[in-house]
C-alpha cells in the first residue's frame, strides 16, 4: 500500500518532474546542495526548518553519506518544498 508520500513520488514522476535516475536521489542531493550555497543556506537551517535537532543528520542525508528511506524522504521534502528544479 503506498503512503502519501509514495503517492506524491509516482505522481512527480508521472509528470515528468523526476525521471527514473532521479529517483535515486543523486542528483537531487547535487540540486539541493547548490541551491544551498546560491541562497546561503546552512544545513542547520535545513534542520531547523524540517524538526531535525541536529545538523550532522541532515548533513548525512542530503550528502548521501546516509542512504536510508528516511535520508531519501527527507531530501524530496526539501525539493517539493523549495521547488528545487
Amino acid at each position: 500500500m503506498f503512503t502519501s508520500f509514495h503517492k506524491e513520488i509516482d505522481i512527480f514522476y508521472q509528470k515528468g518532474v523526476i525521471t527514473l535516475a532521479e529517483l535515486t536521489l543523486e542528483s537531487g542531493r547535487k540540486k539541493i546542495i547548490e541551491w544551498m550555497q546560491e541562497n546561503d543556506v546552512s544545513y542547520q537551517d535545513i534542520a531547523t526548518a524540517f524538526g531535525y535537532k541536529n545538523k550532522q543528520t541532515v548533513q548525512s542525508y542530503i550528502t548521501g553519506d546516509v542512504d536510508s528511506t528516511k535520508a531519501n524522504e527527507l531530501v524530496l521534502r526539501i525539493i517539493s518544498k523549495f521547488r528545487i528544479r
